[in-house]
């Protein structure tokens, strides 16, 4: 029976773990009628806090194709932005800020996570790419990976990123929690399509693990 016990609820690690939603990934809401609307992006938080405008220099915004042209690195469907038809955005030469969202999912020990989102750097936007750009990984609230600074997707131009990490135990159960970083520079740094995966072999391995237990419970009953 402990055994059962021990291999659903492996199992309910497992299912949990395949299961993690970034909300308002491509920065919809709120609507940037106003284009710019400054203020933080439904769902997430943001650092500094506080009313829009001086407190926090981003917002989200509707890039247009003299920002970025249709189809840019290879863009499915001539797209202007990855997902949807709004970025969030850092403006320019501000302190360190920060999009971070804590995810309904928790950790599971030994599955690789894959942070993944596309940078931008808009076409009328000159001088010199930040580096400040980066991903992150929280566990319960708690930063424990951030990415080197993330390479310049050239000027006009979007890039996709990506930042691993390998839950340890003391991750297990913890709140998994993604953010990203910018910026000091002179150009404004872009976000978009935020996504946040569980390494398929990792997982794989896993549920063989999990099948090799019941296999082993039910041969001991026999």
């Amino acid at each position: 029976m402990i055994r059962i016990m021990a291999f659903l609820n492996s199992y309910r690690l497992l299912f949990n773990a395949l299961l993690i939603t970034i909300q308002n990934f491509s920065f919809e809401t709120p609507g940037a009628a106003s284009n710019p609307n400054f203020g933080c992006p439904n769902s997430w938080t943001c650092s500094p806090s506080g009313p829009p405008g001086p407190a926090l220099q981003g917002g989200v915004y509707t890039p247009t194709s003299t920002q970025y042209a249709p189809g840019a690195n290879g863009l499915t469907g001539r797209k202007i932005v990855p997902a949807g038809t709004q970025a969030a955005f850092f403006s320019i030469n501000q302190p360190v800020q920060s999009l971070t969202q804590n995810t309904s999912a928790t950790f599971v020990t030994g599955v690789n996570y894959t942070l993944s989102a596309w940078v931008g750097w808009r076409n009328d936007n000159t001088g010199t790419w930040s580096p400040d750009a980066k991903l992150e990984f929280l566990s319960g609230g708690t930063v424990v990976k951030t990415s080197l600074a993330l390479p310049s997707p050239g000027q006009g131009q979007w890039h996709l990123v990506a930042l691993n990490y390998l839950a340890t135990v003391a991750d297990s159960g913890q709140i998994i929690g993604v953010g990203l970083l910018g910026s000091t520079g002179n150009v404004q740094i872009n976000w978009d399509n935020v996504t946040l995966v569980p390494e398929p072999t990792t997982l794989l391995l896993l549920g063989l693990g999990f099948a090799l237990l019941a296999f082993a419970t039910r041969r001991t009953k026999i």
